[in-house]
């Protein structure tokens, strides 16, 4: 194992060939609720201890049954560090050989035939490692699709640029390459921009919905199928923090872990306590763009536990069920709706628009057949009308029309307006 790997942890281990029905078998057999009780009795108030036990048990399973992501010898070589260590070890023979001929017979006919086995152990050399290259090449191209961070960290490997963050200038102006004052800098400029959820103007955000009396969501009850349910909306491939159990594991693992997490949220649900381990973020700088001096052009990227995750998926689904049952959401909103996205609301906005120019254009002819004697209103009976309501100053951007007062001034004929409107 390469001594940057922890051999125990999830890091060390190629879950994405793991034996899941084994795994699954010897998770099943875990007695989750036994542990709970045990944490209970330590003093478990917060959810820690048992969410530690969640991920030992896990990890200890998962090293049984995944193969390590190196494979080594007991002196800890690859393969590949073996095969060019004997072919080095052949071509410093070689070497001493020709030399010693050099020096000391330099008639000798054997010194083609050593220069020339010499060029072909180089040559072997650079071919081995090419081919190892080669090959690691076409596993990260084979698994883009399936696992496309696999693909990313096989090009991260062979960047030149080793660090994403740049130097940074501080308060003072002055450039830093230290870590820690990096790391400082940037996360004073992220606490500067996060919104605090306490300081929500609450009578604003009331504002946007339908106002409904005597309706309250207090309580809701979930089962380990919610949670299996949830578990599938993960993505299999997303990345987790250190100590956490991956996603893949998580995913191809539902059936057996689904009653663990269901046993820790129920408690923490009672409780109203979440484990302070679930509630950390760790945040990843990714440079956008401009000058890369500045903290203020690095994007944050959180990684968060996937076990939040799941109960993040559940709560939201009971409350979008309690907004939706009970008509609180107007139907202007289609963001982080079922059936509804960016797309449904362009059409409607087309359609809206459509509609009142159609409307305009209607009224507007109402009104030039009303005095066809005018000059100018037999001029424009004549114009097509495909071509006269794209140049009605207005139209292009008309919404509604009782919220756009620009509606009522630009058509000049507010009277015969209003009517339809309303």
């Amino acid at each position: 194992m390469t001594s940057h790997l922890d051999a125990h942890s999830f890091r060390a281990i190629n879950y994405h060939q793991a034996d899941c029905s084994a795994m699954n078998q010897d998770l099943s057999t875990v007695d989750w609720n036994s542990l709970q009780e045990l944490c209970d009795e330590c003093g478990d108030f917060d959810g820690s201890m048992f969410i530690d036990l969640i991920v030992l048990t896990v990890l200890q399973i998962a090293l049984e049954h995944c193969p390590a992501k190196t494979k080594t010898d007991k002196c800890g070589k690859t393969k590949l560090q073996k095969e060019l260590a004997a072919l080095k070890m052949k071509k410093r023979k070689i070497s001493r050989k020709l030399q010693h001929l050099k020096k000391n017979v330099p008639d000798s006919q054997n010194i083609p035939k050593l220069e020339l086995s010499a060029s072909l152990t180089a040559y072997e050399i650079k071919d081995a490692i090419v081919s190892h290259l080669d090959q690691q090449e076409k596993n990260a191209v084979s698994t883009i699709k399936t696992n496309p961070k696999f693909f990313y960290s096989y090009a991260k490997r062979l960047s030149r640029t080793k660090s994403s963050v740049a130097p940074l200038r501080n308060n003072e102006g002055v450039l830093t390459n230290d870590a820690a004052e990096k790391a400082e800098l940037l996360q004073a400029q992220y606490v500067s921009v996060f919104s605090d959820p306490t300081k929500a103007d609450i009578e604003t955000c009331k504002s946007f919905v339908n106002e409904v009396k005597d309706v309250e969501l207090c309580n809701f009850t979930f089962s380990p199928e919610d949670i299996k349910e949830a578990i599938k909306e993960l993505d299999p491939y997303s990345a987790a923090p250190d100590g956490d159990i991956p996603a893949k594991i998580i995913c191809d693992c539902r059936e057996s872990l689904s009653l663990p997490i269901w046993i820790l949220w129920k408690r923490s649900l009672e409780t109203g306590v979440i484990p302070p381990d679930l509630k950390l973020q760790y945040i990843t700088p990714i440079f956008k763009k401009g000058n890369r001096t500045e903290a203020v052009n690095y994007r944050p990227v959180s990684l968060t536990s996937h076990i939040i995750k799941v109960f993040e998926r559940v709560v939201r689904k009971h409350l979008v069920k309690h907004l939706e049952d009970n008509n609180i959401l107007p139907d202007s909103q289609h963001g982080f709706r079922k059936n509804r996205s960016c797309l449904t609301q362009l059409i409607e906005h087309v359609d809206t628009t459509l509609y009142w120019t159609g409307v305009l254009w209607g009224e507007m002819e109402y009104a030039l057949d009303a005095d066809s004697r005018c000059e100018p209103c037999r001029t424009l009976q004549k114009v097509s009308k495909k071509q006269l309501v794209p140049k009605i100053r207005g139209t292009e951007n008309l919404r509604t029309t009782e919220t756009s007062p620009e509606h009522r001034q630009r058509t000049g004929h507010n009277a015969i307006m209003k009517e339809p409107v309303r």
